[in-house]
């Protein structure tokens, strides 16, 4: 919604179709321990802590394959397939669908870990949350009037501010 008012409409599509890319190979990493999740319910009733920590690390490994696989198959074909459709929208330099790509696994990765904390019955980072995405509103519309960074602004202060808390806590 942001970039809208700021960018022009060749950069709103291609950071659409990018999101739209990346935003795929992201569910469909996610797909197994989404299925799961419900097992590490029960486990976690059952206080079976050490089947949870197997699953669960199973889980991520399925999960960073699949994503590292995808998102290279987006960088190496994306742009001939959308050559090959006639699509006059093209994906963005390189260099911002990388930085992307590895700001939106950082944060399926520690998503994927929140939803196991909470499978314990506590949510202590919505207040985390919450802030993080003030703050990224807040510093998007600040770069995009102060700077003249356009799609690599809102890329890099989304994860700007995840790295600085959620992605690691």
């Amino acid at each position: 919604f942001i970039a809208g008012l700021y960018l022009s409409l060749t950069d709103i599509g291609t950071f659409g179709i990018m999101t739209q890319l990346v935003t795929i190979v992201s569910t469909i990493s996610s797909s197994m321990f989404l299925t799961y999740l419900p097992i590490f319910n029960k486990l976690r009733a059952q206080g079976d802590n050490s089947t949870i920590v197997r699953l669960f690390s199973f889980n991520m490994v399925v999960f960073y394959v699949i994503y590292i696989v995808g998102i290279l198959v987006i960088i190496l074909f994306g742009p001939w397939v959308l050559r090959l459709i006639g699509s006059s929208t093209v994906l963005p330099c390189t260099g911002i669908l990388v930085v992307f790509s590895i700001i939106t696994l950082l944060e399926n990765n520690h998503s994927n870990f929140a939803s196991l904390i909470t499978t314990n019955n506590e949510v202590p980072f919505v207040k985390a949350g919450l802030l993080s995405g003030v703050i990224i509103v807040v510093l998007t519309l600040f770069v995009l009037n102060v700077t003249t960074w356009g799609l690599w602004g809102i890329v890099i202060v989304q994860g700007v501010v995840q790295l600085a808390y959620n992605n690691w806590y």
